[in-house]
């Protein structure tokens, strides 16, 4: 079945105010109506009333605010959580700023590394920095080995061959 202007299984969902949950509960609670009755008075589903109510004998009026905020949250806890956020944020962003600065490169473009950026003397951790630069943590410790002095005659015996 089709609803006029949605394409097939396109559906939009309905979003209930905090104050019409609570009517909605409390008429529940109070018992004078069947769940039917109460469904067709406020055009939602029995289930739908049934989880507010139980919810609303569970956790009181507060259970509705929306977004998961709760009613007593401290604005000065959240204040100071939000100014120590964009302080650390601050300081990533200065970070970058000075690390994407690129070092007197030249015309030896291909000699630049991204791992020239990190450095263990920042004020933010090599970890973070390697996530800044989406660059994986185990390639900065990383050092390849060196060739065997063997390994290097065989490969210039190899070069010099006549095959």
């Amino acid at each position: 079945m089709l609803l006029r202007g949605l394409k097939l299984g396109e559906r939009t969902r309905k979003h209930y105010t905090k104050e019409f949950k609570f009517k909605v509960a409390i008429a529940a609670i109070k018992g004078e109506k069947p769940l039917s009755e109460l469904a067709a008075e406020f055009k939602v589903h029995q289930t739908l009333i049934s989880n507010w109510k139980r919810l609303l004998m569970e956790q009181g009026a507060g259970v509705f605010d929306t977004k998961g905020q709760k009613a007593d949250q401290d604005p000065v806890a959240v204040s100071e959580e939000l100014v120590k956020t964009i302080g650390h944020q601050t300081i990533q962003i200065d970070w970058l700023k000075k690390s994407s600065g690129s070092p007197s490169r030249g015309e030896d473009d291909l000699a630049y590394s991204p791992w020239a950026m990190i450095g263990s003397d920042e004020k933010i951790s090599i970890q973070e920095q390697c996530g800044l630069l989406s660059l994986s943590r185990s390639g900065y410790y990383y050092l390849p080995a060196q060739e065997t002095e063997l390994n290097l005659r065989l490969l210039r015996w190899i070069d010099e061959s006549p095959f």
